[in-house]
């Protein structure tokens, strides 16, 4: 072989080294590179919508630094929401979908093994509103929503998937029974019970805590005899703040976590909750047509409420 051949065989096979081993440095830098939250989600095709949520609101660089963990709408959760293609989230303003990215970050490293023990317990996100967080032997749930998939690891924290998006009120149950005019003789009810039982009044605005309201409307208040907001007014505090604290319940819980059987209010009466189909909630004294839920897990900022149908007479 002539020595110019030799020599471009030479340089041909030097310059195959060097590009195999420029790729293999590619290759070694990105596998080397950190993967934040952010970085997870962006190569995550189960979040194309998050992705563009996340880029529409400016939070995308937020999830790159500090040490979070994030609750991750998969792209089936959004469109519960009717968000059914990234294109969507151009539509909606920046501030609406920072709203819904800071309700689901919360701050330092939570493993799902943190939350186990059956108990909810209420959790501060990121944008100071609760979340409620159940775990037990056969469910990890976030307020209402599936965690479908835990502990995703990323180089600044974790990530837990969810399939549904959960949603924060910016009131307390107190607040939300102030706002609806639907419930004004359970306003009154409280008002007037606050002087028998101040507790009462200042439980249903803490944000401190959770709690249960079973809400009876103006209608319900109606059907069960008090036919105006004068009869709840001139009725004895001390009777309206038993009544009152028999529609309230320790920890907030949702429909899905009801069952038939025995439950104490705050004011030690006994609730018979039967559910079958319909979700019926009894006191002592009622009889005939029972309470019923007709609207149900509206969450708040210190707990959910359950509107009923009926009072509860304990």
């Amino acid at each position: 072989m002539r020595p110019s051949g030799i020599r471009n065989l030479f340089t041909a096979a030097l310059t195959i080294s060097i590009l195999s081993l420029s790729l293999l440095s590619c290759k070694d830098e990105e596998e080397l590179r950190p993967k934040t939250i952010s970085d997870v989600i962006q190569q995550d095709s189960r979040f194309t919508i998050l992705q563009a949520v996340l880029k529409q609101g400016g939070m995308s660089d937020a999830l790159r630094t500090g040490s979070f963990t994030f609750f991750a709408p998969d792209d089936n959760a959004f469109r519960k929401m009717s968000i059914t293609e990234p294109g969507q989230a151009n539509a909606l303003t920046r501030d609406s979908l920072r709203s819904i990215i800071q309700y689901l970050i919360l701050e330092g490293v939570h493993p799902s093994s943190e939350f186990d023990g059956g108990n909810k317990k209420q959790v501060m996100a990121f944008d100071h509103n609760h979340l409620l967080i159940t775990k037990d032997a056969t469910r990890f749930m976030v307020n209402m929503a599936n965690v479908t998939a835990a502990d995703l690891k990323a180089d600044n924290g974790l990530i837990h998937v969810l399939d549904h998006v959960p949603s924060s009120s910016p009131m307390t149950i107190s607040q939300w029974i102030a706002a609806n005019p639907s419930f004004s003789f359970l306003a009154a009810m409280a008002r007037k019970a606050a002087g028998a039982n101040p507790d009462l009044a200042a439980m249903l605005l803490s944000e401190n805590s959770a709690f249960t309201l079973f809400a009876p409307s103006n209608e319900a208040f109606i059907a069960s005899g008090f036919a105006t907001i004068e009869d709840i007014e001139t009725a004895e505090p001390i009777i309206l703040a038993s009544i009152l604290s028999a529609h309230i319940l320790r920890n907030a819980y949702f429909t899905t976590e009801f069952k038939t059987g025995q439950v104490g209010s705050i004011g030690n009466q006994q609730l018979l909750i039967a559910v079958n189909g319909k979700i019926t909630v009894a006191a002592e004294q009622n009889s005939g047509d029972l309470p019923t839920i007709t609207r149900s897990d509206i969450l708040t900022k210190n707990g959910v409420i359950h509107v009923l149908d009926r009072v509860l007479i304990p």
